[in-house]
């Protein structure tokens, strides 16, 4: 269970981060660039406890580089909310059953990332081997199967599959991985973590918020005008309420169901008694990356291998990602890292073009990106973890 006082202590730190990140990227340089970063590399907290992008402004830098990894939460509720909730978020409460045996995951040794080949695996933050059995005190039955520790429940059950996805980006990933392999070379995926609203495009999201309707309170009148609206994106949908609607959702995109996501998270909706989207994406998400900005990795590693580079017949059905990748799980980082610490390459070309960093996560989803970390590279990258161990 998801103690409030828990989630209203990690909520206040929320609250406080943006509003300190708004008052910090207002404030003037007061020292030399060099000087700052030397600083910031001397004084570096977890990003947990601080962002990122608040260190560096107090230290008197400019927005880039691992700074930007903390952009995303713009949210003035919080990093899951677009609305105020319904419940007070330091009242959200959840309960969850093991489907898989899983301990804590085992801590990756970075060193072992010395010259590896990095394949970053962009994903929502679900969460895996867990069944959610209740939500504010409202019974639900839902199966979580991630998220970034897929392959450690997979494996728990005897499946052999790190990653799953459709087939266009699993085939992307394998062509990354090629090259390296048949060089010989250590290939580590990892996972690069997605913005919170991910969770809105699973079939897990899907389930909890019909199993909560048919629970809830709402006149037929609103449930009309849901349906209504949601036929708009999703023609011959049955309706919410409707027990074809689990069914009708599972064949469908996922940017679909995410639309009809979006069409209750909205005030009006809530006032009507639909389901708090907000408190559902906390319910699927992994307790250690509900505080963490998009594009904060290393939650979980994975060995890949030439196994991965072949069809691997799904053992396990993972009922949003039908496609999967073998490989071998492998354990955590220490911390999570910003992306552009494993991906310096990427970051750096993606800079010097003048594309915005806004984008990266979504290139690094759709597009080839992989490198090797290099002895520089990786020496930032160890600094780094040893400023956060501090």
């Amino acid at each position: 269970m998801v103690g409030g006082k828990l989630l209203a202590k990690a909520m206040a730190k929320v609250v406080a981060r943006d509003a300190a990140m708004r008052a910090a990227v207002a404030a003037p340089a007061v020292l030399t660039k060099k000087a700052a970063r030397e600083a910031l590399r001397r004084e570096w907290r977890p990003a947990s406890e601080l962002p990122i992008v608040t260190q560096a402004a107090q230290k008197g830098l400019r927005l880039g580089g691992a700074e930007q990894m903390a952009l995303q939460h713009t949210s003035g509720f919080s990093p899951w909310a677009s609305i105020k909730p319904r419940v007070p978020e330091e009242q959200f409460k959840a309960t969850y059953l093991p489907t898989a045996k899983m301990g804590s995951p085992a801590r990756f040794d970075a060193e072992r990332l010395r010259g590896a080949h990095i394949v970053p695996l962009v994903g929502d933050r679900s969460i895996a081997g867990q069944r959610l059995t209740s939500l504010n005190d409202m019974p639900v039955d839902v199966d979580l199967q991630g998220g970034p520790r897929y392959g450690e429940a997979n494996a728990a059950r005897g499946s052999g599959a790190v990653w799953a996805s459709g087939k266009p980006i699993i085939t992307r990933l394998q062509n990354a991985a090629r090259d390296a392999l048949e060089r010989g070379q250590d290939v580590y995926a990892m996972h690069l973590g997605m913005s919170p609203a991910a969770v809105d495009q699973t079939m897990m999201m899907a389930d909890l918020l019909t199993q909560q309707v048919r629970q809830s309170d709402i006149l037929k009148k609103h449930l009309k005008a849901f349906n209504k609206d949601t036929r708009t994106v999703l023609p011959g949908f049955p309706g919410i309420e409707h027990a074809e609607a689990r069914e009708f959702l599972k064949g469908v995109p996922q940017k679909a169901r995410a639309e009809m996501v979006a069409r209750m998270d909205t005030a009006p909706m809530l006032e009507q008694g639909f389901p708090d989207v907000a408190h559902a994406r906390i319910a699927l998400t992994e307790p250690g990356l509900r505080e963490m900005p998009g594009g904060a990795a290393g939650f979980s590693v994975s060995k890949l291998g030439p196994e991965s580079l072949q069809a691997h017949a799904p053992t396990l059905h993972h009922e949003t990602y039908p496609v999967q990748m073998a490989g071998t799980p492998v354990g955590a980082l220490e911390s999570l890292v910003p992306y552009d610490k494993l991906l310096p390459g990427m970051y750096g070309q993606r800079r010097a073009a003048g594309i915005p960093a806004g984008g990266d996560i979504k290139s690094l989803e759709w597009s080839n990106w992989a490198g090797t970390l290099d002895e520089r590279s990786h020496d930032t990258l160890m600094r780094y973890l040893e400023g956060v161990r501090k």
